[in-house]
Parts: structure tokens; C-alpha cells; sequence
């Protein structure tokens, strides 16, 4: 295809029938709230799914631990966010800054937690897909430091490119095929790689309390 220049360094050039905006022009984005802790009634036996920061490392995040109340969700600035929301990190010195998921559930979340709900011009698998590949240079922009997190206006203005929404779908269906079989190649290798540590464990057992006898020649 024919090839134009983004306009972004960090992108570079991109097919001339694709587009490129700010994430603020694609999508309502929100960070969420945590009821007060004080108060147990905003928590004891809660019913309303409250994403926590940590478990943004679920990536496609089918189940939420925590839980706050009606009266906790009433009395705090945190919403309840559609199944298709795209999530981001937003603070942390670990791997959770900059981190992207994607809602298989509706939950609301903390304020560690950014909620991207984009609009028709844009597919959420394709968006995540795309911040997924933006994780490093995110964190970069940001700093690495403790405190250097990331806001929900400096977010709004990151890059965006925008494809056709038939190719957008296309790009998806490849990606979905092609990271299934690489996370099936990875917990093979896991696999492997357990039981050659037992292997390993089990080997030094046997020798130094002379199960396994071993000779000159070996």
C-alpha cells in the first residue's frame, strides 16, 4: 500500500488511507475512586465488582476481585464501566504503569485506573492492541520514577493511529491467532521448563544422599 508520514516520530509512516487523532477524540476516558475504608458499609458484603490497580496484569480481565457496596458506589466518583472499556495503569514503579486490559466484565475501578470507552469509529480489541504496543514508550514519556505516574489529560493527548474499521477488525482477528499460538508456544515451554527444574532438583537429591552412585568414568 501506498504510505504516508504520520506526523508522529514514534510512529513514523502508516498507509495513506489511515488516519491518526488523539485518544481524547476517540474515546470518554475516566479514572475511577475508591470508597472511604473507614466506612465498612461500603464494603461489607458488596455486590458491585471494584477493580483494584494490580489487576490490570489480567489483561482481558474476566473476574474482579474486590467489591463495594451500593451505598459505597453511591457515595464515591467511581463509575461502572461497559464490558469493551480499554484500561490503563496509570501510577505504579512496577509493571502496572502504562499496563493496558480490556473489560470481559463491568466493574468500576480505583483511581489508579484509567477507563477508555471508545467511540463507533474505533474497535476496542484494535485500541488495546494498539496501547499494548505503546507500553514502553508510554512509561518513557512518564519516567520510571515511584511518583512520575501518568494523568488522564496527558493520556488524552497520546497518538492514536485510525484505521478503517474493516481493517481495524482484520488486524484483531490476525493478532488474537497469531499471540494464541505464541502464549500456547510459552506455556509449553513453561511446562518444560518445571519439570527440567525438578529434573535438576531431583538429581542433586539422589546424588548427595547416594541413591545415584557415581563413577570415575561418568
Amino acid at each position: 500500500v501506498e504510505i504516508k508520514d504520520s506526523g508522529v516520530e514514534w510512529i513514523g509512516k502508516i498507509p495513506c488511507h489511515w488516519g491518526i487523532g488523539k485518544l481524547y477524540q476517540y474515546s470518554e476516558m475516566s479514572n475511577g475512586s475508591t470508597p472511604s475504608r473507614v466506612k465498612p458499609e461500603y464494603w461489607e458484603n458488596g455486590t458491585i465488582p471494584w477493580m483494584s490497580s494490580g489487576e490490570i496484569n489480567k489483561k482481558k480481565i474476566r473476574v474482579i476481585d474486590g467489591r463495594i457496596t451500593q451505598e459505597g458506589f453511591e457515595n464515591s466518583s467511581t463509575k461502572l464501566l461497559p464490558i469493551g472499556t480499554v484500561m490503563m495503569g496509570l501510577n505504579g514503579q512496577g509493571k502496572t504503569k502504562g499496563t493496558v486490559g480490556i473489560l470481559e466484565i463491568e466493574t468500576t475501578c480505583n483511581q489508579s485506573l484509567c477507563g477508555m470507552i471508545f467511540n463507533d469509529c474505533m474497535n476496542p480489541m484494535f485500541s488495546y492492541y494498539f496501547l499494548d504496543s505503546q507500553y514502553y514508550h508510554i512509561r518513557g514519556l512518564v519516567g520510571e520514577g515511584k511518583r512520575e505516574g501518568i494523568s488522564v489529560s496527558f493520556l488524552g493527548r497520546y497518538p492514536l493511529v485510525v484505521p478503517p474499521l474493516k481493517e481495524q477488525q482484520q488486524i484483531v482477528d490476525y493478532l488474537d491467532e497469531q499471540t494464541q499460538k505464541i502464549d500456547k508456544t510459552i506455556s509449553i515451554e513453561e511446562k518444560r521448563i518445571e519439570l527440567l527444574k525438578e529434573y535438576r532438583q531431583s538429581l542433586i537429591s539422589e546424588v548427595v544422599t547416594g541413591k545415584l552412585k557415581v563413577t570415575t568414568d561418568e
